[in-house]
C-alpha cells in the first residue's frame, strides 16, 4: 500500500523469517557462528534461547541457508508442535524424512510407518525413524531436528522420546542432532530431562540503540530505500526507546509508521510520529 509513496520495492518490516532481511548484529552473529560450529562439527545438541521476537526462528532460517550454500550442516527437520503427543511427533518426523533422497530400493519412512498403522505405536514408529537415520548416516548425513517452543513442552513422554532420539548412535556417533528453541524468561536452565543431551546453549538479546538504528536502515535498504532518509535520528531513537530493541516490535512499529506517514503525506518519520503511533498500538 505505502511502498510507492516511499519509493520502496517491497515492505521492509514484514513479520517473517526471510533470510535476506537478516541483520548481522554482533550478538546474533556470535550465536549463529556458535550454532553453526556445533552442527557442522557434529559435536552435539544445542539450545537457542531468547525473548519472544528476538529472532530465534530467523536464526534457524539462516542456518538452513548456510546448508544450501554448502555448509556441512545436515538436513533440517523442523517441528513446532510442543502440545502434540509423543507418538504424533514421531509420526511427523517419519513423514518429514520422506523428503530426504533415498535409494530406490529403500522404503520411505512414511510408507513404512503407514504399513504399521496410522498413527503407529511409539516403539514401531521409533524403529522406522532409526532405520531411516542409519541409512542417512551411511550417506554421511546427520539430520538436525529443530523443536521450536521447547519451553512449552509439558508432556514427560515427549521429552523422553526426544532424549531417546538424541541417544541414537552408530559406532559412538549420534545419528541425529537436536536444536531446541525456547523463551529465555521461561527457561532459566536447559530443559531438565534433556540437560545431559545438550552440548551448548546460546541466547539472543535485544538490540542496543545503535544496532536498532542500523537494523531499521538495513531493512529499508534491502527494501530499496537507497540514500533517502525516511526515519530521522530522533525517530530512530524513539523506535529503540519504545521497543527496547526487540526486532519483532521494531518491525511492527516501523510498518505502522510508514503506513501513517503515507496516509498523512509526511516527508519523513520523526520522534513525534513514532511516539504518537506507539501510544495507539495494542501492547504485544
Amino acid at each position: 500500500m505505502y511502498e510507492s509513496y516511499w519509493n520502496l520495492k517491497r515492505k521492509p518490516f514484514e513479520i517473517g523469517c526471510d533470510p535476506e532481511f537478516y541483520f548481522p548484529a554482533q550478538g546474533h552473529q556470535a550465536v549463529l557462528m556458535k550454532l553453526r560450529y556445533l552442527l557442522e562439527t557434529r559435536r552435539g545438541n544445542g539450545l537457542l534461547l531468547g525473548e519472544c521476537g528476538t529472532g530465534k526462528s530467523l536464526l534457524v532460517a539462516m542456518l538452513t541457508e548456510l546448508r544450501r550454500a554448502g555448509s556441512m550442516i545436515g538436513p533440517f527437520i523442523e517441528i513446532n508442535m510442543p502440545r502434540f503427543e509423543a507418538r504424533d511427533i514421531l509420526f511427523c518426523i517419519a513423514e518429514k524424512l520422506e523428503s530426504f533422497p533415498a535409494p530406490a530400493a529403500a522404503a520411505s519412512a512414511p510408507a513404512a510407518a503407514a504399513a504399521l498403522g496410522d498413527p503407529p505405536p511409539i516403539y514401531r514408529a521409533f524403529s522406522v525413524i532409526e532405520r531411516a537415520l542409519r541409512r542417512l548416516a551411511g550417506e554421511k548425513q546427520k539430520p538436525v531436528l529443530v523443536i521450536e517452543g521447547a519451553d512449552r513442552i509439558s508432556d514427560p513422554e515427549v521429552l523422553s522420546v526426544l532424549a531417546s532420539l538424541a541417544e541414537l548412535e552408530d559406532q559412538g556417533n549420534p545419528l541425529l542432532a537436536l536444536l531446541l528453541t525456547a523463551e529465555a524468561k521461561k527457561t532459566r536452565r536447559p530443559i531438565p530431562s534433556l540437560e545431559d543431551s545438550l552440548e551448548a546453549a546460546a541466547e539472543l538479546f535485544p538490540l542496543d540503540q545503535d544496532e536498532t538504528a542500523a537494523y531499521v536502515e538495513h531493512r529499508l535498504q534491502i527494501a530499496g530505500a537507497g540514500e533517502r532518509e525516511i526515519f530521522t535520528r530522533g525517530g530512530l531513537e524513539a523506535v529503540w526507546r519504545l521497543t527496547g530493541g526487540n526486532p519483532r516490535k521494531i518491525n511492527r512499529l516501523g510498518d505502522m509508521a510508514l503506513l501513517v506517514g503515507y496516509a498523512e503525506k509526511l516527508s519523513h518519520i520523526d520522534d513525534e510520529v513514532v511516539v504518537n503511533l506507539n501510544s495507539e498500538l495494542i501492547p504485544t
